[in-house]
């Protein structure tokens, strides 16, 4: 497809550029752990009926969600576009995926409506990222991000992606470096579980993983994923610049415009500011 990353959206949106939200908090799910609740993945790939069927706490609080004892946090998912009813503020989108009906209410801003959401009609296929919320019983997505699927293969990839990260969280990952590098990074693979599983599984998954992106994309990424500072409040601009200048001959004013672009693509989020980042486990 057009987009550099195979498939993942920008994630991201800590809010502000309408991708990866850093953190909506992690809390514990009705029945579940201290472990679980650390084990949360930053951004869960979903089907609606997941979400439809999702355990939720007593009370009114969106970030009581939870899907086999695992908090739900941030989540993506491909779905068809059934409807669009356009507001002055936001746009509210009917959408399923062969597994169930949602709506998913994405906010408008100046970015947004000269982007992919000016295209998005009735038939669309759609990623979306954001944030399971309900009123009135009604169970809803808080869209942060949504963008056209150009390539058919996104979809199946999604599917792939839901089935490996729930074969994850039920059974954990494989004992042998083959299994650790192979696994999906989107779900419950940690820093920890790729840091116990020694230094050659380690550059396997971080090759794998990234192989797809072009430079200054893929040496941005992977320069994360070996950073101390990984999963403990990122690096700063200035640091990933000064880590990968040796490696790439791309500029500053490139470099940063190549981390906008992972942020919008969910591969790497906004941490303490605007300027400092880190890599979505």
């Amino acid at each position: 497809m057009s987009n550099p990353n195979p498939y993942y959206p920008k994630s991201g949106g800590s809010g502000g550029g309408g991708g990866f939200m850093a953190s909506q908090g992690s809390q514990a799910s009705p029945g579940g752990s201290a472990q679980r609740v650390a084990n949360a993945p930053a951004l869960r790939p979903v089907t609606i009926r997941m979400l439809q069927k999702a355990d939720h706490a007593t009370g009114d609080s969106d970030s009581a969600f939870s899907i086999d004892g695992i908090p739900l946090q941030n989540l993506t998912l491909v779905a068809e576009v059934l409807r669009v009813e356009p507001g002055d503020t936001n746009r509210r989108y009917g959408i399923e995926d062969s597994t169930g009906e949602i709506d998913a209410r994405c906010w408008l801003d100046a970015a947004s409506v000269k982007g992919d959401m000016a295209h998005i009609t009735d038939g669309s296929t759609v990623r979306i990222v954001g944030t399971l919320k309900v009123f009135n019983n009604k169970r809803s997505i808080n869209a942060a991000h949504i963008r056209l699927v150009t390539d058919q293969h996104e979809v199946y990839y999604h599917k792939l992606d839901v089935m490996a990260t729930i074969l994850q969280h039920r059974y954990g990952l494989t004992n042998n470096n083959t299994g650790n590098a192979a696994a999906p990074m989107t779900g419950s693979s940690t820093a920890a579980a790729y840091a116990h599983a020694g230094p050659s599984s380690q550059v396997a998954a971080i090759s794998s993983r990234f192989v797809h992106l072009g430079s200054p994309h893929r040496l941005i990424c992977e320069f994360l994923a070996g950073h101390p500072s990984m999963g403990n409040g990122g690096a700063d601009v200035k640091t990933i610049v000064n880590g990968i200048k040796h490696l790439s001959n791309a500029n500053s004013a490139e470099i940063a415009l190549a981390l906008d672009q992972l942020m919008e693509q969910g591969l790497i989020y906004n941490t303490a500011d605007d300027t400092t980042y880190d890599l979505v486990e």
